[in-house]
């Protein structure tokens, strides 16, 4: 079965804080923060769901917002997210998803991340942080 039958590129907002997105492939040349809330993603019932979020500068999540919570079926395993630039997740925030950085991941004190973190040309640094592997 297609996780995503007929899931058009979709233009990526800027601030993922306070949106609930459902499956899809989400798309923008520019720096994606998730501030200002809680960003939600839908599986709509269906754990095979893929959300690809592919971002041409820099991701950063953190205070006051930064969290990622997965419903309805949705899984760490199927969230990916490309950027050109740098990731930075915020202190104590909750991450889902398969990072992978063109430059960076820098995982800040207390951040808790399922999923994996790739750095191409940099590195991963992690500061007193929980990353378990998504199943």
């Amino acid at each position: 079965a297609d996780p995503n039958p007929n899931a058009a590129t979709q233009v990526c907002p800027i601030e993922l804080g306070n949106l609930t997105l459902t499956r899809g492939v989400y798309k923008t040349a520019a720096d994606v923060t998730l501030q200002t809330g809680t960003l939600t993603l839908d599986g709509e019932g269906d754990p095979d769901s893929v959300f690809i979020f592919t971002i041409g500068g820099n991701l950063t999540s953190g205070a006051p917002g930064g969290d990622i919570v997965l419903i309805n079926g949705a899984q760490a395993k199927n969230v990916y997210w490309r950027t050109a630039g740098k990731t930075v997740i915020g202190t104590n925030t909750h991450f889902s998803g398969n990072v992978f950085a063109w430059s960076e991941v820098n995982v800040l004190t207390g951040a808790n991340v399922t999923g994996r973190l790739f750095a191409v040309t940099d590195q991963v640094t992690l500061d007193a942080n929980a990353v378990t592997k998504a199943n």
